[in-house]
């Protein structure tokens, strides 16, 4: 009841067209109630249930719209504190509307510790789950992961169990957007990253700050769509754009033969005629021979290139070499030049484990697969990895190759806790079978 009238002194302060109008509030036969417009459509959750996603044109109407109605919902001293898709109203004419304020928080009241903690978890704001001061900002959290959920198919943050939940939001983050949905691009991906920055303070001024920014950055994209839900891990691997290195920092090139000294290939006719020249001469001529005679150099001692002569005719080190005529003197064959400017298809070793070992993992939805811990080539680009062991949740992690090279995944086990509760307290519960008795506590539950 208590949180009925608060709904309603919440609500009953707000006159937007984006929040549902209350109408009365009032108690009938010691049922209170509240009395509001009636509203055709559906919640976003039905309409992505039912239809997988929502359109282009629906997903920037409907941001927009719940910013400007949170945004003057806080200006009136209200935070809503449970925006998430089940709590706004979607009509046939794509307008939408803010309901169940039944959380909500006045600021000038103070509310109770426990009144902290109200709110779904996969869209609350770190501040609300340690119970900091919670302000307009949270609800542009929670806005900015329905934002996220329906461009990518995917929410931000999930886990099987609460308390691993909880930590994701307070400690890690997600992955950016435009590797989930080839169609958005690394600008949408940084106004949704400081929508969902952890301080508060890292976040947009308002609401409507974070819509703007969020609908110049789509709209700058080109033709993007939303994705359906779990389209994700179904779609085909992105590749990754080459990179070019500034200078300096260049990977170092392939070693390249270097050929014997351009003198050194005279022709025997002029190396005889040089007999007859003066000393100088014959000390020239037995210096080329000496060079002419040595191993060709190493590929591993090839410091530099040899200096070529003005007016002096060589061949194009890119260009393909004919079979050389077998040397005067043997030695090691002189390797062609390959064509660095024409690289190969990049790809990267990936190390791939989970916790516990022993997982199937599979690669992109096809036929590869290993088990954990496994090492396993993969191209350039993006890549969805499928983890299955049995007793164990499945899990999936999307990695771009080469920019990371392991992946770790955490399996947690089928198991959970079930608090039951019963009226009156005493009763014996039985579970497959097997009596468990009550626990002796101040809620008289059985805990299991």
């Amino acid at each position: 009841k208590e949180r009925l009238l608060r709904e309603a002194r919440s609500a009953g302060l707000l006159s937007h067209p984006n929040i549902v109008t209350v109408y009365d509030v009032g108690e009938e036969d010691g049922v209170a109630f509240i009395a509001m417009e009636y509203l055709s459509g559906r919640t976003v959750d039905r309409a992505l249930a039912e239809f997988g996603r929502l359109e282009a044109d629906q997903v920037t109407a409907l941001i927009v719209q719940v910013a400007a109605a949170l945004d003057y919902a806080h200006s009136q001293g209200v935070v809503h504190r449970d925006v998430k898709p089940g709590n706004i109203m979607l009509g046939a004419d794509n307008n939408a509307k803010i309901t169940d304020f039944g959380v909500a928080k006045l600021l000038s009241h103070q509310a109770t510790q426990a009144d902290m903690m109200l709110g779904t978890p996969n869209y609350m704001a770190p501040e609300q789950i340690d119970a900091r001061g919670v302000d307009g900002r949270a609800d542009q959290f929670a806005l900015a992961v329905i934002a996220y959920e329906l461009l990518t198919g995917e929410r931000p943050f999930h886990a099987d169990a609460l308390s691993a939940l909880l930590i994701k939001i307070l400690r890690e983050d997600p992955a950016a957007p435009h590797l989930l949905n080839a169609t958005l691009t690394e600008r949408v991906s940084g106004v949704i990253a400081r929508g969902l920055a952890k301080a508060p303070g890292s976040r947009f001024d308002n609401c409507s700050a974070f819509a703007k920014a969020l609908t110049a950055a789509l709209a700058s994209g080109g033709n993007w769509q939303p994705l359906t839900r779990a389209a994700a891990a179904t779609m085909a691997t992105v590749a990754a754009p080459v990179v070019t290195l500034a200078p300096g920092s260049e990977p170092e090139p392939a070693p390249i033969e270097v050929e014997p000294p351009t003198f050194a290939k005279l022709d025997p006719p002029k190396r005889s005629k040089l007999l007859f020249a003066p000393v100088a001469g014959g000390l020239l001529v037995a210096l080329s021979y000496w060079l002419y005679s040595q191993p060709a150099v190493p590929p591993s001692a090839a410091a530099e290139p040899p200096i070529v002569t003005a007016g002096e005719s060589r061949p194009s080190p890119l260009a393909a070499e004919p079979s050389p005529a077998p040397p005067p003197i043997a030695g090691p064959p002189v390797a062609t030049n390959t064509n660095p400017a024409a690289p190969g298809p990049v790809s990267g070793l990936v190390e791939i484990a989970s916790t516990p070992a022993g997982a199937t993992v599979r690669i992109d939805g096809t036929k590869d697969q290993c088990k954990t811990p496994c090492s396993m080539e993969l191209s350039q680009g993006r890549h969805v990895l499928h983890f299955t062991l049995d007793g164990h949740r499945n899990g999936t992690l999307v990695i771009t190759v080469p920019t990371e090279s392991t992946a770790q995944m955490q399996l947690d086990p089928l198991i959970g806790t079930l608090m039951v509760f019963t009226t009156p307290p005493g009763a014996t519960i039985t579970i497959d079978g097997t009596e468990h008795p009550q626990q002796e506590d101040p809620g008289d539950r059985c805990g299991n």
